[in-house]
Parts: structure tokens; sequence; C-alpha cells
């Protein structure tokens, strides 16, 4: 079975050989803002999907939806040499042990 740092790994080689991680590199704080609107991009797609079609969404276009949107968040994380699945479990034990709703009034 393939474990989450080897999939954010050929993810990031396949951008890397279509030329997305060079022309991030050469553009600095402007090419890191342009890849995160990036990700902006697909989440907007994800909400009009489901603005769209309401109830009758199709669940594989939004299950390929949320994949673009985790796409682009590995591809960028790689860029910035940051582990992807490191960052989740660190951020999963750190919300195991947040209060209910995060102590925010409903």
């Amino acid at each position: 079975m393939v474990n989450l740092r080897e999939i954010q790994q050929e993810h990031y080689e396949i951008s890397t050989k279509k030329g997305y991680t060079e022309n991030w590199n050469n553009y600095g704080k402007i090419g890191d803002i342009a890849e995160v609107s990036l990700i902006v991009t697909e989440v907007s797609e994800l909400l009009e999907e489901l603005r769209k079609h309401e109830n009758k969404f199709s669940r594989e276009h939004i299950a390929e939806e949320c994949a673009d949107i985790v796409i682009r968040v590995m591809n960028f994380m790689s860029r910035k040499d940051l582990d992807l699945d490191i960052a989740l479990w660190l951020k999963n034990n750190k919300n195991k042990n947040r209060r209910w709703l995060h102590g925010k009034a409903v």
C-alpha cells in the first residue's frame, strides 16, 4: 500500500516534470501567492459544484475536486519542503485536545 508521503512525492515529481515547480520558484513570494491562489480556485470549483447541483451533485465530481485541492496543497508543501503526512498527524493530535467546538459558543 502506498502511503501519503509517497503520494505527495509522486505528485510533486509530476508537477516538476510539467514545469510548475520551476515556474513558482522563479517568482519567489509572488509564485507562492499564485500557487496558493490555485488552491483557492480548486476550493471555489468544489463550492460551485455543490451550489450548482444542490442535493443532486455527482459524488465522483466532488471527489475529483477534493483530490485537486489536496494535490495542489501537496505540491505547495513539497516545494516548501513540508511533509503533509507529519503536518496532518501533528494537527490531528492538536485537535484531539481542543475543547468542544474549540471553546466557541454556539
